[in-house]
């Protein structure tokens, strides 16, 4: 028995296959609903930094089940806590269609007719309130990993080529635990080269940083910066 198949047996590598097989299964799902290109189409977009920023801090290398960052409340109609707190209303009354996600690398592309202004990385996380109701809390998931929407976002466009999309994936889960660490720039940037060499066509806001809630609707939290 070799080194290898020890390591494709042992629990890394089933680790392995059930992220792969849960990624496909989650893809197969999503390919089914309606896919949004533009943020506009979310349900709601929340910027994580800057003018009219969620919050100014957070922790990019969250572990399975830790807070990504929390928002204490604040009554004032147009807080973070209360826009926040309208998410977290949707997320409850529709749980089925609504999904919230972190997000970044804000793609701008063009093939034809078919505009797309989307983020490139996603990651499901959970919205938690306090049972005193005096905080949101974003919190990663044990089972959460980014993910790369490249294969929704540009399905049926010609002029992309996505051949090298899983390899630089399979990279990124190496060195990324959320779609927040700067890690993800680096993607971004290896992503664009290998997938839409037409810089004049297609970009990427590099950081790319973002918070989304995401799936059938998407409530979409983004920060660039």
């Amino acid at each position: 028995m070799t080194a290898a198949g020890d390591q494709g047996d042992g629990p890394g590598g089933r680790r392995d296959r059930v992220v792969r097989l849960l990624q496909y299964l989650d893809e197969l799902i999503r390919s089914r609903s309606v896919v949004a290109r533009d943020l506009d189409d979310h349900l709601a977009t929340l910027p994580l930094a800057g003018e009219g920023a969620l919050t100014d801090a957070w922790d990019a290398d969250a572990k399975p089940g830790g807070t990504v960052f929390t928002v204490p409340r604040d009554d004032a109609p147009d807080s973070p806590h209360a826009r926040l707190l309208r998410v977290f209303d949707e997320l409850n009354d529709h749980p089925e269609s609504v999904e919230l996600v972190l997000a970044s690398g804000l793609l701008t592309a063009r093939d034809g007719d078919v505009g797309i202004r989307a983020h490139l990385l996603t990651q499901p996380v959970l919205l938690e309130r306090d049972r005193r109701g005096k905080k949101l809390t974003v919190v990663l998931p044990r089972d959460s990993v980014p993910r790369v929407e490249d294969s929704l976002l540009l399905a049926g466009l010609p002029s992309f080529d996505l051949s090298a999309s899983a390899e630089l994936q399979a990279g990124l889960r190496e060195k990324a635990r959320t779609v927040l660490d700067p890690a993800c720039s680096e993607f971004t940037a290896d992503w664009l080269a290998a997938v839409a060499p037409d810089g004049e066509r297609t970009s990427t806001s590099r950081p790319p940083w973002s918070c989304a809630p995401a799936a059938r609707r998407r409530c979409s939290a983004s920060t660039t910066r």
